[in-house]
C-alpha cells in the first residue's frame, strides 16, 4: 500500500501546474546546423494540446517525447477522466500570472 502512495505521488509531482503548462512559448533562433534542433514536445495553449516542433529550447514545458507531454501536462484534450482540470484555453494574460485592474 505505501509503494502504491509513493508511485502515484511521484506522478503528481511529475506535473506541472496547468497555469505553467499553458503559458506561451518562447521564441528561439536556431543557427543553419540541422543537427542543432532537436524533435520538442510542448502543451500548446491554442490547441489544448500537446505538439511536437523542432528546437533547441530546455526547460519547464519542454519534452523529450509524447508521452511525456502528456504525463506532464495532462490539461485540456489529455485530461484523465474524472481529473480536476479545466480544460480552459486560458488568455495570455492569465497564462502570464497578469491580473487586469478594473
Amino acid at each position: 500500500a505505501a509503494l502504491c502512495f509513493l508511485v502515484a505521488l511521484s506522478c503528481v509531482i511529475a506535473q506541472l501546474s496547468e497555469q505553467i503548462c499553458r503559458q506561451p512559448l518562447p521564441f528561439s533562433i536556431v543557427d543553419d546546423d540541422p543537427n542543432s534542433t532537436r524533435r520538442i514536445y510542448s502543451f500548446l495553449n491554442a490547441t489544448n494540446q500537446c505538439v511536437g516542433y523542432d528546437g533547441c529550447d530546455n526547460g519547464t514545458n519542454r519534452f523529450g517525447s509524447y508521452g511525456e507531454c502528456i504525463d506532464g501536462c495532462p490539461y485540456g484534450r489529455h485530461h484523465p477522466p474524472g481529473g480536476r482540470v479545466t480544460g480552459t484555453i486560458l488568455d495570455p494574460d492569465e497564462a502570464y500570472g497578469l491580473q487586469q485592474e478594473g
